[in-house]
């Protein structure tokens, strides 16, 4: 089924629906093009090149007559761990990449056990991804119909495999920030990631980036990101006597100089909670600020637990997120800020290409390093309440609107089923009779 409606493509390729996996494809690379201009649209390149088209998806409904598959599951930390707190109810789960629904859409879960981590182990890990992971899914992969990773660092060995054919099961790897460091190479990152059958991006820069540097439109969606409203329930806006809080929580890449020196004379109290690497000096404090971080763990944040920071959410009038001019391209910040959003709070938050909180109208945004522009917005929300209400309301109806966790499952859900072959899927469902 085709539409030449805008609705229905994502950025200029048609979307149909594959009745053997139940859920929508994308097939600008399977019909011939005269197909495609018979719809009215042109070929996915040229869109890209002229304009940037809304992205909205078709919903998947999940049908017993999906075929169940096997997929191993891996990330760059214990995710056994997250699964467990997340049963449990202690535990957000965004943070699980998708894989608390898969059960809904056919496809059955196995993590792949984490294990220690000491320091060669972490140092190998930041420059060529997880090895030890890669070896324990590579022992176990006839096992399994696709191979899931939640980071695009984790399966890079195995994707060379199976670029070079050494390795059958498909690999779908999520895509959190653009090429850095050598991989800002073309030739190289071709050779980290077109082994990979379907890459995820989180956002339109890491999108564009990613076909800019060679790897067919075929292997690349954009799926964005999620929350877990259910774990997130909103609050009003305190109005108490007590000055108004503005909280900020984050471990890496923040510019928390320049929130310090735009709190400076304003009538509301801030709280960070950071990492001892990221952490300010005590001279450039103001007496209306508060820092916490444990000196001990120098790159952890792990100062609240999952609780402890809801009610600092609940107890917040207005979330800042400051990042450094390096991070506007890049997804960092991102969980903060949709819990931020969740949390019915309004944001003020560096500007970045993941979204324009401005437009949106939940917040406002501030240029990096731009001391007046942290002075000139806090003070805006601390002093009108009504204002901070509202906005963080917005932004929990764009949450339930765009970034519920159930929706996202289902748009991850199908690009894993899509990368496998009936033949294949045949071929492991005789293999697991026998």
């Amino acid at each position: 089924l085709f539409s030449g409606k805008r609705g229905c493509q994502c950025r200029g390729r048609p979307w149909t629906w594959d009745s053997s996996v139940g859920c929508p494809l994308l097939l600008a690379e399977r019909v011939q093009p005269a197909l495609c201009r018979a719809v009215g649209r042109i070929t996915s390149h040229e869109v890209i090149a002229r304009e940037k088209p809304q992205v909205e998806w078709m919903e998947v409904t999940p049908t017993e007559s999906l075929p169940r598959l096997r997929v191993a599951f891996l990330n760059n930390y214990d995710m056994g761990l997250a699964m467990e707190r997340w049963k449990a109810g202690d535990y957000p789960g965004q943070h699980l990449f998708g894989i608390t629904h898969f059960s809904e859409h056919g496809l059955d879960v196995d993590i792949i056990p984490f294990g220690r981590v000491g320091r060669t182990r972490a140092w190998i890990n930041h420059r060529i991804g997880d090895v030890v992971l890669q070896w324990r899914v590579l022992l176990r992969c006839s096992r399994y119909d696709v191979i899931y990773s939640g980071s695009q660092n984790d399966t890079v060995l195995l994707a060379v495999l199976r670029r070079m054919r050494l390795l059958r099961t498909p690999i779908v790897a999520t895509m959190h920030h653009p090429a850095q460091g050598p991989l800002l190479r073309p030739w190289l990152f071709r050779l980290a990631y077109r082994g990979h059958d379907r890459l995820l991006c989180m956002n339109e820069d890491i999108y564009d980036e990613t076909l800019r540097f060679g790897l067919p439109p075929s292997k690349v969606t954009l799926v964005r990101w999620c929350v877990a409203l259910a774990f997130y329930e909103p609050e009003p806006v305190p109005s108490g006597p007590d000055a108004p809080l503005v909280l900020t929580a984050g471990k890496i890449k923040r510019d928390y100089g320049s929130l310090l020196k735009g709190i400076e004379g304003l009538g509301c109290r801030l709280e960070i909670y950071c990492s001892a690497d990221s952490a300010p000096s005590a001279q450039s404090v103001p007496a209306n600020a508060e820092v916490h971080f444990d000196p001990e763990r120098r790159s952890s944040s792990d100062l609240l637990t999952m609780q402890q920071l809801l009610e600092r959410y609940k107890a917040a009038t207005v979330v800042a997120i400051p990042l450094q001019a390096s991070e506007v391209r890049r997804t960092t910040g991102l969980t903060a800020l949709l819990e931020a959003m969740a949390m019915g709070r309004p944001v003020v938050m560096t500007e970045n290409s993941f979204m324009d909180i401005e437009k949106a109208g939940f917040g406002r945004r501030v240029a990096p390093g731009d001391v007046e522009g942290w002075h000139r917005a806090l003070s805006e929300l601390t002093t009108d309440l009504s204002l901070a209400e509202e906005m963080g309301m917005r932004g929990r109806e764009l949450c339930v609107s765009e970034f519920a966790l159930p929706e996202y499952s289902a748009r991850v859900a199908g690009e894993v089923r899509s990368v496998t072959t009936k033949r294949r899927r045949r071929k492991l469902s005789s293999r697991r009779a026998e």
